[in-house]
């Protein structure tokens, strides 16, 4: 799941240049190695796009967008802001093809097109059809293209004179083919195909259908995908004679709203950032991906084929292509990496035998074999055990928890570390391997140093507060500690000292990837909020689950997880 948001399109040019977009301005191009999330431009004072609306193009260096109330264009390094409208949305750009000679066209909502010849100014014209919605838009030449309307209908443009060559009752919107043999496909399981002269309607079953085309692989071989109902979809496939269903379960699958095959792969996309490709005749699979887990409590990894996941019972380690269990009861979990293997450090508890204790259990894997070490066991009451570790650095590391519990790894050996507080720690992290912060509820902000390694006391920098101090992470000589009670964190970055900002949701997730790229989420529902150097923007990962826990692996992609899923965000 390349992002988590819903997709709405699969748009290519060749098996190295494919785009989804969708949901919240997402615009992704896999380059046949590696997806680049694309942040194209938009007017002063305006947000992003919710939806992209349309996308073509020619080749990975030549594409063509609708984005919000935009045209852009991207050259292969720069997107550019080609043509716009006022964003009131009175008037609206609604598709856009560009054409084999270069020529852009974009459809309009005023029964209006634009036309850009071979790049350059677009010029506005009429298509005949002043009282129409003009929809999609798709052809083989610049003189020989249509364009879908309502009321329903088809306009085909020869060069000279648009005219009406389709007038209902179908409602239309996907094309493909070639010249003389094209097919579309929309609402209604309406499939409609054109020879060169007429449209000739070809029944696919209900009426009920949503009918997107995928591909048409010769002239007896052209596929498309059916959204029959929530549990039920189909592929449709036309031999030349007649179109067959075969029916897919999609019971607990998102929605899919659009296809393509390319290269001989399927591609399908749709809610909570789904892709799915055919796995079989009558069955689709996600194409691979870090996987869903669900019960996932803390993940840390060196990159995004090499990531560990606690979840309380066993650590999974996922390494690019499958899922390995390792049998370590943990809840929390970090690490780093070090002379080619990972060395991780995690955190659980168990009950005493005679079930009156909790036992605080941690463990250290030196790239060989896991070590189990039971710390200290308490009255159930009194809850002492972990709730977070922090690798500081080879063979060193920090973890904390409920009741006041603290412990210092160094030179192979679990150490107490006296804190002073019988509240709670929630969180802990230190810019080096000789200062560490520890957080919790009420104000409670530890400072623990290496020069006194038994002891944390109170941090005096920041001023009183009884906020709910929870995460606390940091990059690039900012740190930043969420607040868990309100929507606020804190960021103490030299020489001003600890100062408030707005966060836009309740910090229960933090992570710093630099000093302009900070994300907070909440642990009740999918929103979250990205730092930009000025202020906290929200966004959404629209998986409608909640991922209070986020990580980014150096280099990698930042990924949000929780107790009912993971998804990987921008």
């Amino acid at each position: 799941m390349p992002t988590g948001n819903e997709l709405s399109r699969v748009y290519s040019t060749a098996p190295n240049n494919i785009w989804l977009t969708g949901q919240h301005g997402t615009v992704m191009q896999w380059t046949g190695y590696a997806w680049i999330v694309h942040r194209p431009p938009v007017p002063a004072g305006q947000e992003p796009a919710q939806y992209p609306m349309s996308i073509s193009g020619r080749s990975g260096a030549d594409m063509w967008m609708i984005y919000g109330s935009t045209i852009v264009h991207w050259d292969g390094a720069t997107w550019t802001i080609r043509d716009e409208l006022p964003p009131n949305g009175v008037v609206a750009f609604n598709s856009i093809w560009e054409a084999p000679n270069g020529d852009v066209w974009v459809t309009m909502n005023t029964g209006s097109v634009k036309r850009s010849r071979n790049g350059g100014a677009f010029l506005q014209m009429s298509a005949g059809c002043d009282q129409c919605f003009l929809g999609s838009i798709w052809g083989v030449a610049s003189d020989d293209f249509f364009i879908t309307t309502l009321p329903a209908g088809i306009l085909h443009y020869d060069g000279q004179s648009f005219v009406r060559s389709y007038n209902g009752p179908l409602i239309a919107g996907s094309y493909m083919g070639s010249k003389n043999d094209v097919w579309v496909s929309g609402a209604d399981g309406a499939v409609l195909h054109w020879d060169g002269a007429a449209w000739t309607t070809v029944s696919t079953g209900p009426t009920n259908w949503y009918v997107t085309g995928m591909a048409v692989l010769a002239s007896n071989d052209v596929w498309w995908w059916a959204s029959v109902s929530s549990a039920m979809s189909a592929f449709l496939h036309w031999d030349g004679a007649a179109i067959t269903t075969t029916f897919v379960d999609t019971t607990n699958i998102p929605s899919l709203y659009s296809g393509a095959i390319i290269d001989g792969r399927w591609w399908l996309v749709g809610g909570a950032g789904v892709v799915y490709t055919r796995s079989a005749a009558n069955m689709i699979s996600p194409i691979k991906g870090p996987p869903p887990f669900r019960g996932a409590k803390a993940m840390w990894g060196s990159a995004d084929s090499n990531m560990y996941f606690a979840t309380g019972g066993e650590i999974y380690h996922w390494d690019g292509t499958t899922t390995t269990a390792i049998p370590i009861a943990a809840n929390t979990i970090s690490g780093v990496r070090r002379e080619g293997f990972d060395e991780i450090f995690a955190t659980g508890f168990e009950l005493s035998s005679d079930h009156t204790k909790y036992i605080a259990n941690a463990f250290h894997f030196d790239g060989t074999s896991w070590t189990k070490t039971q710390l200290e066991g308490a009255p159930l009451a009194e809850r002492r055990y972990f709730s977070q570790v922090f690798a500081m650095g080879p063979g060193e590391a920090m973890a904390v928890g409920y009741g006041g519990i603290a412990y210092h790894y160094a030179n192979g050996t679990w150490t107490s570390v006296a804190t002073e507080v019988t509240t709670d720690l929630v969180g802990v992290w230190g810019p080096t391997a000789d200062q560490v912060w520890m957080t919790g509820p009420a104000g409670t902000l530890l400072t623990w140093n290496s020069s006194e390694p038994g002891v944390a006391t109170r941090d005096t920098t920041l001023p009183f507060t009884t906020d709910d101090l929870g995460p606390i992470h940091g990059a690039d000589g900012i740190t930043w500690i969420g607040v868990t009670n309100n929507l606020y964190v804190y960021r103490n970055a030299a020489p001003g000292g600890w100062t408030k900002v707005m966060a836009n949701v309740v910090p229960n997730g933090l992570f710093a990837v630099s000093a302009t790229n900070v994300v907070v989420s909440s642990s009740a529902q999918s929103r979250l909020a990205r730092w930009n150097g000025a202020q906290f923007v929200a966004e959404d990962n629209a998986s409608g689950i909640a991922t209070p826990i986020l990580f980014r692996p150096p280099g990698g992609t930042m990924l949000a997880s929780g107790l009912w899923g993971l998804v990987q965000h921008p």
